[in-house]
């Protein structure tokens, strides 16, 4: 079979094979190390969520607001250095919260209603 050069074509068939499933499982890997790093910003921008709502929460429990006086914006930073902005709509029975952050390229925004005749939290 040498001496017709079969085994040349058959070695380049052969690697050929090997570098397209090598190549194929490169892809896999990358896929997944893609949805990994997608699945952790979801889980840390969850957590950082999280963590705002508590600090507003705390700091409105500890606020005594009362009338509608301007309440100025503020800026507060969660753990992990990350800066949100806190602006406040005070009407006479409700207090509108509302926050923004942005944790590497995602937004995330929401805003909190304190019931100031129950002292009731609503989530928006």
């Amino acid at each position: 079979m040498n001496q017709k050069g079969m085994i040349l074509p058959l070695t380049l068939a052969m690697s050929l094979m090997i570098a397209l499933l090598l190549l194929h499982l490169s892809y896999r890997i990358e896929d997944q190390a893609r949805l990994y790093h997608l699945e952790r910003d979801h889980l840390t921008l969850s957590l950082l969520k999280k963590e705002c709502v508590k600090q507003i929460t705390d700091q409105l429990g500890t606020k005594i607001v009362e009338g509608h006086e301007k309440i100025p914006p503020q800026v507060i930073s969660l753990h992990n250095g990350t800066p949100v902005t806190i602006s406040y709509k005070n009407g006479y029975e409700t207090l509108a919260v509302t926050y923004q952050f942005h944790y590497n390229e995602y937004l995330e925004s929401g805003s909190i209603t304190y019931d100031k005749k129950t002292h009731d939290y609503t989530m928006n």
